[in-house]
Order: C-alpha cells, then structure tokens, then sequence
C-alpha cells in the first residue's frame, strides 16, 4: 500500500473549516512550513478534495456546513480503494463525549481549536516523518484539550 505520508517531498494536508480566514490563514502556514496544503469549507467539498488531493493528514472540524466533520471523517474511513490519510479533529468541541464519538467516527487525534501553531508544526512533522499507525479504540490522542460545556 502506498503511504501518503512519503510519498514526496511536500507531505499533503487538508484543511477543512467552515470560517475562511481559518482555511485561507492555516494553508498559507503549511505552505510557509513546506507542506503541500488545499482546503475546503464544508463536507461535501473536502470529500471531493479528499479524493483528488489524496492528503497524508486531514485537518478536520466538525461543525461543517451540510455534512459535518464526523460523516466526513466516516465516509472517508469507509473509502478502503487507497492509503488512509491520519484524521485530525481540529475543533473547539471537546470533552470526554466529543471525544468519544470523534474515536468511533474515525478520527486519529483531536487538537482543540484555537490550535498552537507550534505544537501543531510539530505534531505535522512527527506524523509526517515516520508512518503512524491507526490508533486502537479508546487510544485516541489529544492535545490541547479544553472543556466547553456544550456538546456537538
């Protein structure tokens, strides 16, 4: 199986966000970081981006227009035709449920938004050094986890 994670110089990154000015600032980061990075605003569009990009790491919230990140997330889990991208639920929904349901869905790890640019390169550099493997249930990992008292 091909890993998208080597498969050329300029690892590919997908970022998916409702808000413009998150897509539009967190692309041009990769790109200033050396990543090959696309975005989209709602579910339907990233499962399109998905498909031709082929990304090694999707950046994914959950609130989307239309389909929401944990279909998302889903439908692409369920694409077995090719290598799977690491799913990253990149959100300000957190907590033990959110959690939870973002692990059943398909997601790898969750990072809360607003996300330390930072810690976020070097998570991107981690996973994008060395092929990580899929995460077993309830082994999801997160970072920079903060509670909010609503749910998804």
């Amino acid at each position: 199986m091909e890993d998208l994670w080597l498969r050329d110089e300029r690892p590919r990154v997908l970022v998916v966000d409702d808000c413009l000015d998150t897509v539009e600032s967190l692309c041009r980061l990769l790109r200033l970081w050396g990543f090959d990075a696309r975005g989209a605003r709602d579910g339907a569009s990233a499962l399109e981006e998905a498909d031709s990009f082929r990304p090694g790491v999707v950046l994914l919230d959950l609130t989307l227009p239309g389909i929401d990140g944990l279909e998302v997330v889903r439908r692409l889990r369920g694409d077995e035709a090719g290598p799977q991208p690491l799913m990253v639920c990149m959100s300000g929904w957190c907590g033990e449920d959110v959690r939870r349901r973002c692990l059943e869905a398909g997601f790898d790890l969750h990072l809360a938004k607003p996300a330390d640019p930072e810690q976020l390169r070097q998570l991107l550099l981690s996973l994008t050094c060395a092929v990580p493997e899929r995460h077993e249930a309830g082994a999801m990992q997160t970072a920079g986890m903060v509670d909010h008292d609503a749910g998804v």
